[in-house]
């Protein structure tokens, strides 16, 4: 007798989405609409591009977020997914275990993948186990052929030839449990998937040193694009200078290389945030050197930037956008309403880069 454990697929977990006429009257002035666009873009479009063409039929385009506690949440990752798969269309749904969606050991145990609202073409087990391991069969009794399309970096890659309500999966005859990451569904069609990790007052320096299960999770996910989210708390420490941020971030550099040498990497620059001093409230001076410094390695480097605090309005921005109610009193992070309108923007700006004429 099967033990079923089901996972029932949804949407990423999403805050509702909060329409303009929810911020305060004034607040659609507090960012600059001439600075939302990606800087050194080239790599980015070409991943960007390739989605353009439905009928290809190759795998959606993957987009992974990493960052600190702005990430940790999962609200902006879930406004940002709704936003680019709106425009882009929805092109899966990647399901984790860090994020307890997806179990992090098969068995014998048959357990169920069921979609609701889309049919799933196929999947990427996150695995290092090879194909024998795995067994696949539809949960309705459809006849479909199910086909190993590869097995290796990022897992198994599994096609099926009609498109399915949902699956069962289970380790092998003789194969007694394997461990996975999670499990990303294709559904039919072109579209986007969008996953993220984020922990609580991470810098680079902590990605550095302390985050190599993250790497890992990259190198199995295997995104097209990375959206990386840094920095405040390095800007933030009483010894960050150019050399720092140098240092930092080509040794960063070379960590997600050495794991996801394919994917194109997008940096989301630090907001302009204020560090509190006797005096009140001051622009913390870190943000322009780490500024200067992405701007001056994404052309040797081969990434692409955003540059949050000139979107937010310049110099003395965060004030204006802790008086609108999207930032909080402290001066550094975003309220809901300010994840909102960040999300809206940049995937706005990555959009108007995916459509922008050759």
């Amino acid at each position: 007798m099967f033990i079923r454990l089901t996972v029932i697929l949804a949407a990423i977990t999403l805050v509702p989405s909060l329409s303009f006429s929810q911020l305060r009257p004034d607040s659609f002035q507090k960012y600059d609409s001439t600075e939302n666009y990606i800087r050194d873009s080239l790599a980015l479009r070409q991943k960007l591009v390739p989605v353009i063409d439905i009928g290809t039929g190759k795998l959606p385009l993957k987009i992974f977020i990493i960052g600190d506690s702005f990430i940790a949440s999962g609200e902006f990752a879930g406004y940002f997914a709704k936003e680019i798969a709106g425009a882009l269309g929805r092109g899966g749904d990647a399901l984790l275990t860090i994020h307890k969606k997806f179990p992090s050991r098969l068995t014998a145990q048959k357990h169920a993948v069921k979609s609701q609202g889309h049919s799933v073409s196929g999947f990427q087990l996150l695995t290092g186990a090879s194909a024998e391991a795995i067994t696949v069969f539809p949960i309705d009794g459809t006849d479909a052929r199910i086909r190993i399309d590869s097995s290796g970096p990022g897992g198994i890659f599994v096609s099926f030839s009609k498109p399915l309500s949902g699956f069962y999966i289970a380790t092998s005859e003789n194969v007694p449990e394997i461990a996975v990451a999670g499990i990303i569904l294709r559904y039919a069609g072109r579209g986007v998937v969008t996953s993220y990790f984020g922990s609580e007052s991470a810098s680079i320096r902590t990605y550095n040193n302390q985050m190599g299960h993250i790497f890992k999770l990259l190198a199995s996910y295997l995104p097209d694009v990375l959206v990386i989210n840094l920095g405040v708390n390095d800007c933030a420490g009483p010894n960050f200078n150019k050399n720092y941020a140098d240092a930092e971030l080509k040794y960063f550099l070379k960590n997600i290389r050495n794991a996801i040498p394919q994917a194109a990497l997008l940096f989301i620059s630090p907001p302009g945030f204020h560090m509190k001093r006797k005096e009140g409230f001051v622009t913390s001076p870190g943000v322009n050197i780490f500024r200067d410094r992405l701007d001056l390695l994404a052309a040797k480097e081969g990434f692409a930037w955003w540059d949050m605090k000139a979107v937010m309005g310049g110099e003395n921005s965060m004030a204006e956008w802790v008086k609108a109610g999207l930032a909080i009193s402290d001066h550094i992070h975003l309220s809901t309403h300010g994840m909102s309108l960040i999300a809206k923007l940049l995937s706005g700006a990555i959009i108007d880069l995916y459509r922008k004429d050759d």
